[in-house]
């Protein structure tokens, strides 16, 4: 489960540019070569904004965050101090991106391991808060977030649900959910197929999927060890 592996791991699958990663406080490139910790603040020092997270022991997007030019110094590894990857922002496809622009809205889709073979069970998009950087942003009060359900054919649903059960078709700037086809559907499913038939361990699997601008499918994210299940009993 450690982020720093993914593209390790699955060669074949498309994730977000890591440009740094720390593993276990020892700074590498994105070819997995070791870096200095200079080295490391050279490379992120090239790019107007990246993003930053924890690469393991970490949920719920805590700790995942937006890093601006004038925060990319050594302060920045020091708050994270170890096991953490830095990578390139993503930009989201504009269909996708028409709910909330702040976010990058992902598709969670759950996979079972089954009777050996693999079977795609059920997929949401889930939408960040207006303003938040992050998709999974939800408040005390269990608002923010919201999560609309994908049908069989990858069209949104009309209802979509915060943590707290409460139950909108629109956004908070009236764009509404049914209807609207989930570009690259088909190509989350080939993905999910592959991917999780290499990971038998695994019999439950949620795949975060990232629709770029281009429509390419990139894997933000798949999590074995606690991916819930509460926003899609909703």
């Amino acid at each position: 489960s450690d982020k720093s592996y993914f593209e390790r791991f699955f060669p074949e699958i498309r994730f977000p540019n890591s440009v740094v990663r720390n593993i276990a406080g020892v700074f590498y490139n994105n070819e997995y070569k070791i870096i200095s910790e200079d080295e490391a603040l050279e490379i992120i020092s090239k790019y107007d904004k990246l993003a930053i997270k924890p690469s393991i022991e970490n949920g719920v997007g805590k700790g995942v965050r937006l890093i601006k030019k004038d925060e990319m110094n050594k302060d920045i590894f020091k708050s994270y101090k170890k096991n953490y990857v830095i990578q390139e922002v993503i930009k989201q496809h504009k269909d996708i991106a028409q709910f909330n622009e702040s976010s990058v809205n992902v598709v969670r889709y759950i996979s079972l391991f089954i009777n050996d073979a693999v079977v795609p069970v059920m997929a949401a998009l889930r939408i960040g808060a207006k303003g938040a950087f992050n998709d999974n942003s939800i408040t005390d009060n269990g608002e923010g977030m919201l999560v609309v359900g994908i049908d069989e054919n990858g069209f949104l649903r009309k209802d979509a649900y915060m943590s707290c059960g409460k139950k909108v078709q629109e956004t908070v700037d009236g764009v509404k959910f049914e209807g609207v086809k989930v570009p690259g559907f088909e190509k989350m499913q080939e993905i999910i197929r592959e991917g999780h038939s290499k990971m038998p361990h695994f019999k439950f699997v949620a795949w975060d999927f990232v629709v770029d601008e281009n429509e390419d499918i990139l894997v933000m994210e798949y999590n074995i060890k606690a991916p819930g299940v509460l926003y899609y009993q909703y």
